[in-house]
């Protein structure tokens, strides 16, 4: 079993510094993030430092229509439109390739795949418009990832990401202070992550109730917070959820809540994963 306390934070940094920024520009290399932070800021729960970590530039799963080939849609013999998913694999926050990674779609049985040499793939064919939570498996170096999409017709194509353990444990210690859970990390983390980053005051709930120790967001001037799940940082518009036992799709329930927008869950049913990192999306564009 991997147990790490002192690393914690640099777990739940890393996965939201570069989870968090994929609403970003897709397939952008300039803009990455160094993984350093510095400056300290006092709340009411506890000392609470601040992150001045760059946001990250590119996005897994939103659409780029030049770096990693055309998703094609066929249609069969029933009229019926499918597609093929065209996706490229790279480390965040350093926007490398990742070679030789096993893709596959969840439920999906024969829907695999192993990226090339520049991190590239393939995967299909799929129903148009169908929901898919797509898997990077996880290795030595890279922790897991779960990202839901909707595998739609025409000129897309898919960036997919990873964060290796190096990554993780090279984050500065943010929370140590605050006396956080010792982290699992053969458990899973969840991210969810606010698509509007400009809007303030949105509120996530999870059910079943987490550890009030395992969980965190930023403030209103950056400082992470723990036992916080007010999304009020536009930097950082995430909340942040580790030692999360793997389950079932939809065995979590996530729900968000605004004053005056309303704010849906995009993939509401998805699972966690031993030793991944679950992506969650939060529109309020609704």
């Amino acid at each position: 079993m991997r147990l790490i306390n002192p690393t914690v934070v640099r777990v739940c940094l890393a996965v939201a510094t570069g989870l968090s920024a994929l609403a970003s520009g897709c397939g952008k290399d300039e803009g990455a993030g160094t993984g350093d932070g510095t400056g300290s800021s006092d709340t009411s729960t506890g000392a609470a430092e601040t992150s001045t970590t760059a946001p990250m530039t590119t996005a897994p799963m939103e659409s780029s229509s030049s770096e990693a080939g055309d998703a094609s849609a066929d249609a069969s013999s029933t009229g019926v439109s499918e597609v093929t998913i065209m996706g490229r694999l790279r480390d965040l926050p350093l926007f490398t390739p990742i070679p030789d990674a096993a893709v596959s779609v969840l439920d999906m049985p024969g829907l695999e795949t192993t990226t090339d040499v520049d991190g590239l793939c393939s995967i299909g064919p799929v129903p148009a418009d169908t929901e898919l939570f797509v898997e990077i498996a996880p290795t030595d170096t890279y922790f897991g990832t779960v990202i839901g999409l909707t595998a739609t017709s025409g000129d897309e194509d898919q960036d997919l990401a990873q964060i290796s353990y190096a990554t993780v444990e090279s984050q500065i210690e943010i929370l140590q202070s605050m006396e956080p859970t010792p982290a699992d990390l053969t458990q899973s983390i969840v991210v969810v992550r606010l698509l509007q980053e400009s809007l303030e005051g949105v509120s996530i709930e999870m059910e079943p109730a987490p550890d009030p120790a395992a969980f965190y967001s930023p403030d209103a001037a950056g400082g992470v917070v723990l036992g916080k799940n007010l999304i009020e940082f536009g930097l950082l518009p995430v909340v942040v959820y580790f030692n999360i036992a793997p389950s079932a799709a939809g065995s979590i329930v996530i729900t968000a809540n605004h004053d005056t927008e309303t704010c849906v869950v995009v993939h509401p049913t998805f699972p966690t994963i031993a030793e991944h990192v679950t992506l969650v999306d939060i529109d309020c564009n609704g």
